[in-house]
């Protein structure tokens, strides 16, 4: 959506249709931000598919996916996301592979500090929790 409406990219919208396949593939493989590279995505693969605001544009879905692979994406994630593509025409298919090969920062894990807990007198389960072979 924000590719779509978005007011701060309205001047990669109107350029970015007129780039050849191989340039939008580029631009979607290159280092600019996740929303540029997502218009540039689409516009390569064609923006006919559904209704959309965007200019339309005939998409080459074959040579997008095969560019994406000779870029070093993760070619099962390419697969997945050609095959979804091909039957529902939905960009979110090669937009969740556009987010899988960000860099994301390293995940560190750390301990929750819980208070002590107390045991309060006896514990006891309700009587029909009983009766449902003991599954609560």
């Amino acid at each position: 959506m924000a590719c779509e409406l978005h007011p701060a990219y309205a001047e990669d919208r109107a350029e970015l249709p007129y780039l050849t396949t191989r340039d939008l593939t580029n631009v979607a493989t290159g280092q600019g931000s996740i929303q540029e590279r997502a218009l540039a995505l689409w516009y390569a693969l064609g923006t006919g598919g559904h209704p959309s605001s965007l200019v339309s544009r005939r998409g080459e879905q074959q040579l997008v996916f095969d560019r994406l692979c000779e870029a070093g994406w993760l070619h099962s994630i390419v697969e997945v996301a050609r095959e979804g593509f091909r039957r529902t025409r939905a960009m979110l298919c090669p937009l969740i592979a556009l987010l899988s090969c960000e860099q994301s920062e390293a995940i560190q894990l750390e301990s929750d500090e819980l208070p002590p807990e107390e045991m309060i007198g006896d514990v006891s389960l309700p009587r029909q929790c009983l009766r449902l072979s003991n599954r609560c």
